[in-house]
């Protein structure tokens, strides 16, 4: 089976599959099986679950990748993948969690950010405790403190700021944009906005707004506010 267990990598275990590495001082690291995964230099007590060429790299203790294809934990301590495809966790993103999908990444110094899956999402340098839920191409900027994109496609947000739907730029402190499906940008302006583009009109007490905002409360009182 070509594994292999490097000097001073004590208490490590491979249990099975081809061509895996645990390499030198990577104590108490393991490799349950599949093909041609490496726990690098003093990775120690990191665990490779299977798939095919995963990597956690030197220094990355504590690091978890549970299968998949092609993903790579860089020196990134306690940090995880739980599978999916060639999704990466940089450098110092302490405690970062992607959980599948493909070709998402956590870049550096993005302490305990979380990417729970979707394709090419990106929490970017100094991003901490920042969430993309999924979907498509989203991007929490960088110094992004608190931001959250729950899923959607081509959205942004900085810190404490939301931005869902289809892009969606929160791009100002606190700001909260939510964007319907039409293909063009609509952003913040300023900090702690809250901003809707619904072309369908936006409905409060009523399933059908007969104008751009209509409003219906419990009293049967109505408002209704025509687009400019």
């Amino acid at each position: 089976n070509q594994n292999t267990i490097q000097t001073n990598a004590n208490d490590a275990a491979i249990g099975g599959g081809y061509l895996n590495n645990i390499q030198p001082n990577a104590r108490d690291a393991t490799i349950a099986g599949g093909q041609r995964n490496t726990i690098q230099s003093a990775a120690a007590y990191s665990t490779i679950g299977g798939g095919y060429g995963a990597t956690i790299q030197s220094n990355a203790y504590f690091a978890t990748i549970g299968g998949g294809w092609g993903n790579s934990i860089q020196t990134a301590p306690a940090a995880t993948i739980g599978g999916g495809s060639e999704n990466t966790i940089q450098p110092n993103a302490f405690v970062a969690t992607i959980g599948g999908g493909q070709q998402n990444t956590i870049q550096s110094n993005a302490y305990f950010a979380t990417i729970g899956g979707g394709w090419d999402n990106t929490i970017q340098t100094n991003a901490q405790v920042a969430t993309i839920g999924g979907g498509f191409e989203n991007t929490i900027q960088s110094n992004a403190f608190y931001a959250t994109i729950p899923g959607g496609r081509e959205n942004s947000a900085a810190s404490y700021a939301f931005a869902a739907g289809r892009r969606a730029k929160a791009n100002h402190t606190g700001a909260f944009v939510w964007a319907d499906s039409t293909d063009a940008d609509f952003a913040s302006t300023a900090n702690n906005q809250f901003l809707i583009r619904a072309s369908g009109g936006v409905g409060i007490g009523t399933a059908n707004p007969a104008t751009a905002l209509h409003v219906l409360s419990s009293g049967d009182t109505e408002l209704s506010l025509q687009s400019s």
